[in-house]
């Protein structure tokens, strides 16, 4: 696509237009792809493909992005010398052309309609299943000619049609549409309800990423971004769906020439398009290679190249054909390291590997080369922490054993996990004609002892979940913490040590502190029930939010005091419950005073309360860093109870109060 791309470059300059691209309906949720078509269509050394250009349909000018519709085969060209001959790329502006297939044979290609193609830019088509709908790229124009913004630039825009007995009527552009964005590119899914296109992410850029949209009541969704594991800093276009499987082009820094095709598997779980993998030789060259589509059996299909360097971009004509075994069953035995018996109900993990031996995806694991002691190296896979890997692909049976088939001349990384045992990792280049039995040894976890227990409501006898437990030790630098089920019950995995200081809270309840003292024989202790005691509280944490003010209704004094009561302590209690399930939250502890005495006595009084609380929130295990005091003395009486006017007890102890104001929130545990 060297002129093609050319040409574009210098058309998005001077007018941001991107004329290519894509083609005809596929489906992601109700049409799932052929068997085996990927497997197919990404490892071609199994496989052989036919590849030829499609003469009747390619000419000396630029011939590309084919899709289907009905009989015929729809396709992009500048051929018509009747068009705008636009200076700026030194090129006519491309039409709609549509060829006949009879007996495999392609009949002259025709002119779409008039009402389809301008004298200027139109883009490639994409039809829905019926064949009723048309969408298609053009340049964005009204009943004047093409619409510029005041230094001449133009953009592209997506239109539709539809077909009314046999006429073409309603074109018009799609409400998403943007002025000075250019969006284009247009592939449907098999009910005609998803859009995925290509489209310019900021006013003005020429970089493109693919969007999608859904169809619904009659109106088009506002486009949402595919995402990072499918667009990067470079162009993102020539979109074509087929079952579950997205293919597009890309000019990202990985490719072979400028643009190479990918394909990417949805992934139903996340609901998103992830792993972008590029099609291999014959399919990608280091030219241009772009917009494939595929027939409904997916063992032909066709897409465009500027590989022929004689002539400008051509459509090319391909077909799959298998001539020896493809894939190799391998069974992978699961045994402890010491018993030698076999573990069942181990998760398998199975990972592809890069030919350079790293994992395709990095987020999961650290790779680092570490030496062997007999001048050599290997590659050695460590876990992220707080990273999780999702669902096993596989369990191994009662016997220990799983089966895994393979590509063969692929190497792959297997992580096998088991609950009482280390992560096991095997490397596997495959051979057709190698042994196919693997064993791996797993060795049983060492560094963690496992405590059991439940937590009980002291009043109720009931179970208590979602409790929050803190374990720590003097010698751990960070607490443990976990939470008891909808039973109650809680199972902890705590450092090697034997003397443990249990923290035990939930909201509504007063915290539980203890020693435990663990039998160093035993891997495995049960702690007696844990009862908490239930007391009712004041505070309002249903909106909290940065800036709110809880105002805790039971921490009063007694007058000319600084000492916290006992009612008090329990507020307290609560409040330092709401910080440990925000552990990023800051707070502000205001102390306030009533209005006898003198001022400075109030001031210095207040600061003193304040202070009190905050060490009281400190002994419970809360950092001091994130607590501020501030004493307010007598400044903000709450009501009629100022200098010099007479008020109960009661009214005086309103005002001997103190307010807590969140600073900064974080996020909840909870």
């Amino acid at each position: 696509m060297k002129n093609t791309h050319h040409i574009l470059s210098k058309i998005s300059a001077l007018g941001r237009i991107l004329v290519l691209i894509i083609c005809c309906s596929g489906n992601i949720f109700s049409q799932s792809i052929p068997q085996n078509f990927i497997t197919k269509l990404s490892d071609t050394s199994h496989f052989k493909v036919t590849l030829s250009p499609v003469d009747r349909l390619n000419s000396k000018s630029l011939d590309f992005s084919p899709c289907f519709f009905k009989d015929k085969i729809v396709f992009v060209s500048n051929r018509n010398s009747d068009n705008q001959f636009d200076k700026r790329v030194n090129a006519y502006a491309a039409d709609l052309y549509s060829a006949k297939l009879e007996n495999g044979i392609f009949s002259k290609p025709k002119l779409m309609p008039k009402n389809l193609n301008s004298k200027y830019w139109e883009g490639p088509a994409v039809f829905n299943e019926q064949s009723s709908k048309l969408f298609f790229s053009r340049n964005a124009q009204d009943e004047n000619g093409r619409i510029k913004d005041q230094d001449g630039n133009t953009w592209m825009h997506i239109y539709e049609a539809r077909l009314v007995d046999d006429k073409w009527l309603d074109v018009k552009p799609l409400r998403f549409n943007m002025d000075d964005v250019n969006s284009m590119h247009p592939t449907l899914n098999r009910d005609g309800n998803v859009m995925v296109f290509s489209r310019s992410e900021k006013a003005g850029s020429d970089n493109m990423d693919l969007f999608f949209a859904t169809y619904d009541n009659g109106f088009w969704s506002e486009p949402k971004n595919l995402g990072a594991s499918i667009n990067t800093d470079y162009s993102e276009g020539y979109p074509f769906l087929k079952g579950d499987t997205l293919f597009f082009a890309s000019n990202r820094t990985e490719s072979r020439g400028g643009f190479d095709m990918y394909y990417s598997l949805y992934n139903s779980d996340k609901g998103r398009w992830e792993y972008a993998v590029p099609l291999p030789e014959p399919f990608n060259t280091f030219e241009d290679d772009f917009g494939l589509i595929l027939s409904e059996d997916g063992t032909t299909g066709f897409f465009t190249s500027n590989r022929n360097k004689e002539s400008k971009d051509d459509i090319y004509y391909f077909a799959l054909n298998q001539f020896k075994p493809y894939s190799v069953e391998y069974l992978l035995s699961i045994v402890d390291a010491d018993t030698k018996l076999p573990i069942s109900k181990a998760g398998i993990y199975v990972f592809p590997l890069n030919a350079d031996g790293t994992l395709t995806n990095q987020n999961i694991f650290d790779t680092k080369l570490q030496s062997t002691g007999d001048s050599g190296f290997e590659m050695k896979y460590t876990k992220k922490a707080q990273v999780q890997v999702g669902d096993p692909q596989k369990l191994s049976n009662e016997a220990g054993e799983v089966k895994m088939e393979m590509i063969t001349g692929k190497n792959y990384l297997v992580v096998v996990n088991s609950n009482e045992y280390e992560m096991g990792y095997k490397n596997i280049s495959t051979d057709p004609n190698g042994i196919p039995f693997l064993q791996l040894l797993l060795s049983k976890k060492k560094t963690c002892r496992v405590v059991a227990g439940t937590v009980l409501d002291r009043k109720t006898n009931q179970p208590l979940s979602n409790v929050l437990l803190s374990l720590s030790t003097d010698a751990s630098k960070k607490d443990s913490t976990f939470k008891s089920d909808a039973n109650g019950k809680y199972t902890l995995c705590v450092p090697n040590e034997n003397t443990y200081k249990l923290r035990v809270g939930k909201s509504g309840y007063l915290d539980f502190l203890s020693s435990v003292n663990l039998d160093e024989k035993h891997d495995a202790v049960a702690l007696p029930d844990i009862y908490l005691e239930p007391f009712q509280s004041t505070i309002q944490t249903e909106k909290v939010d940065s800036g709110s003010v809880l105002t805790l209704e039971n921490i009063y004094y007694d007058y000319n005091s600084a000492i916290i009561r006992k009612d008090a302590a329990q507020e307290l209690e609560d409040l330092a419950f709401i910080l440990k399930n925000y552990p990023k939250m800051e707070i502000e502890l205001g102390a306030h005073t009533d209005s006898r005495g003198p001022d400075w006595a109030n001031d210095r009084l207040s600061r003193l309360r304040a202070e009190n609380a905050k060490a009281f929130l400190v002994q419970k295990g809360i950092e001091a860093s994130r607590i501020t005091t501030i004493g307010y003395g007598e400044t903000k009486i709450k009501n009629k109870c100022i200098n010099d006017v007479k008020c109960t007890e009661k009214e005086h102890q309103e005002n001997r109060r103190t307010e807590v104001k969140v600073l900064k929130l974080g996020n909840s545990k909870q």
